[in-house]
């Protein structure tokens, strides 16, 4: 799942790298994501794969929505 998610980040256009450097099952981990662009690019990138984004600025805040409909 973390592979996955870091690939599906890394596509998002301009996005340089994608990396978990906190791992926290079933909790928040964190992703270092190196981004050429305007942050509300990215954000709008993640968006438009599924990703539910909060947050403005240097600091995002993802998730998927679970199957059921309610985030993860």
């Amino acid at each position: 799942a973390v592979s996955q998610a870091e690939l599906g980040v890394s596509r998002v256009p301009g996005v340089m790298s994608a990396l978990t450097t906190s791992l926290a099952l079933g909790g928040t981990s964190t992703m270092r994501v190196t981004f050429t662009g305007d942050p509300a690019g990215l954000a709008a990138g993640l968006q438009a794969q599924g990703w539910q984004v909060s947050g403005s600025g240097a600091s995002l805040r993802i998730s998927r929505p679970s199957p059921g409909g309610t985030e993860e």
